[in-house]
């Protein structure tokens, strides 16, 4: 069976206990399709128990695939508790600076995901588009996993964002793009690509507005260096950023390094062809 090293002899027993249960013992007759969602049910949570050790070559140690997914069970209630958890303590100072996008997918639709999520028959279904994009992909993952990695770098976006005065955020996105209510980008990036592009022009953050003088010199910096080097000088940059101002949390460092590659890119394209008040916007 695909993503698991169990037979599918010994599967179908737990998929008929599931079906079982699901029609309240009296059958454990189901549709097909039935039959096939309660089949990556049980195959999703010995896959949460296989990741949770590292590795997927269990079965082969001699752990029966009923107890792999009991195990694996327990572990997506236990993730649904932990999302709760983050979840709540984020809603309390969380802020959409104005963005509907991410209101509707974190406030609105997150809270749809926890009343409707059915742990123990549909544990692979994610219910939600999750509109909003993250810097993370998460795009192999499904159900309460993904939810997991999206509520968690909600989390550290926030924390990030939460530094910057909200007028100031706002301003930045409407500078961006007027219609920065309905925009379906990355608010993080955005303020991260303009935050560096200050640090880079020796600028304060409350001075803002780039001049034409210093467009050039950022132009004249990263038109013709290697992607790599680009994206060598912003690591480094971002670095010194989060530990002066965010007492060297590794966790968002890594986070938003994941963003580099993209923010190099951009800044390089934009000095080559003079576009870089359309990304450094304040």
């Amino acid at each position: 069976m695909s993503g698991t090293n169990y037979e599918l002899e010994e599967l179908i027993p737990i998929v008929a206990d599931l079906a079982a249960k699901f029609n309240g013992f009296e059958s454990t007759s189901v549709t097909y399709e039935k039959a096939q969602e309660l089949m990556e049910a049980v195959l999703y949570c010995i896959n949460e128990f296989q990741l949770s050790h590292n590795g997927a070559g269990l079965a082969l140690q001699g752990v029966p695939a009923k107890e792999a997914y009991n195990s694996g069970y327990r572990q997506v209630i236990e993730k649904v508790k932990a999302v709760r958890e983050i979840y709540n303590t984020a809603l309390t100072e969380f802020n959409a600076y104005g963005n509907r996008c991410l209101y509707d997918t974190f406030v609105k639709g997150i809270l749809e995901f926890l009343k409707w999520y059915d742990p123990k028959y549909e544990p692979q279904n994610t219910i939600l588009t999750l509109d909003y994009p993250i810097l993370t992909d998460i795009s192999s993952h499904s159900g309460i996993d993904a939810i997991y990695r999206f509520v968690a770098a909600v989390t550290l976006e926030q924390k990030f964002l939460s530094q910057f005065p909200g007028d100031y955020i706002e301003k930045l996105l409407k500078n961006y793009s007027s219609g920065y209510k309905d925009l379906v980008e990355n608010i993080c990036h955005l303020v991260l690509q303009n935050t560096l592009g200050h640090i880079i022009a020796h600028k304060p953050l409350s001075s803002q507005g780039f001049t034409a003088s210093e467009y050039a010199k950022i132009a004249a910096a990263y038109s013709n260096p290697e992607k790599t080097a680009i994206e060598q000088e912003l690591n480094n940059l971002l670095t010194e950023f989060i530990n002066k101002f965010y007492n060297n949390d590794q966790s968002l460092k890594s986070y938003l390094a994941q963003d580099i590659p993209n923010i190099a890119f951009t800044l390089k394209t934009a000095a080559q062809h003079n576009s870089l008040k359309k990304i450094l916007v304040l």
